[in-house]
């Protein structure tokens, strides 16, 4: 897959798998949410943020919402458009679209929390809001084709 960024915001290709899909040929509604944890996972990565924290913790969801628009199909090649809504003291807040051949299938929005190993919220730090809202372009991909 093709990883790039848009200011505050990501972008990421990638080509829908069979496993992906249902009976019906369609991308299963869950595969979208866990698209966007993909994209979100990989923008942290490049803003040099940890998923998962040494001595434990991470970013689980409080909040998650989801409208769809059209189908998705194997094969199809989706564009996964992510954009950083707000930033919190210690929560994220993201807009991600789905594209396929540049129209709008889905959105989805979901808000997550940084908590350390207790379980508790734990602040970013001035160095991470930096990397976060910061608008040079972010550079990296680890992603592979699906």
């Amino acid at each position: 897959g093709r990883v790039y960024s848009m200011g505050r915001g990501f972008s990421m290709t990638r080509r829908v798998a069979f496993d992906e899909t249902d009976a019906a040929g369609q991308v299963h509604f869950s595969r979208f949410l866990v698209w966007g944890e993909e994209v979100e996972h990989a923008f942290l990565r490049a803003c040099g943020i940890s998923v998962l924290p040494e001595g434990g913790g991470g970013w689980p969801r409080v909040r998650v919402a989801a409208d769809y628009r059209g189908p998705v199909r194997f094969t199809d090649q989706v564009v996964l458009d992510l954009r950083l809504e707000a930033v919190g003291r210690s929560s994220l807040s993201w807009m991600c679209e789905v594209l396929v051949d540049e129209e709008v299938v889905a959105e989805m929005s979901w808000t997550c929390v940084r908590v350390g190993a207790a379980g508790k919220a734990v602040a970013l730090s001035a160095g991470e809001r930096a990397q976060l809202l910061a608008e040079e372009p972010l550079l990296g991909s680890d992603l592979s084709e699906g």
